[in-house]
């Protein structure tokens, strides 16, 4: 069963709910909210809030510099594709 996930569309620009992200990559809200919010050893996620939503751009699924645990997260970087599939 493949699930389909619509992104919102404001203006020219489409963006992911917190659900929606952690639905693609497989991880938890609570995670996501803490990448917008804080970031990990790289970089903050963008994100936008509307009214009382965290919106995220969909460039950050593919754009936004995932990190494996340990010493040199710099060096354990990877990536989401569109269809949420790591590469590394």
């Amino acid at each position: 069963m493949t699930l389909t996930i619509k992104p919102i569309l404001i203006g020219k620009e489409k963006y992911f709910t917190v659900h929606q992200m952690a639905a693609i990559i497989n991880k938890s809200e609570q995670l996501v909210y803490s990448l917008t919010k804080k970031g990990n050893a790289i970089r903050r996620m963008k994100s936008i809030k509307l009214v009382d939503r965290v919106l995220i751009p969909c460039i950050e699924l593919t754009e936004f510099p995932f990190t494996y645990a340990g010493a040199k997260p710099q060096d354990n970087i990877y990536h989401y594709n569109k269809e949420g599939k790591i590469i590394e």
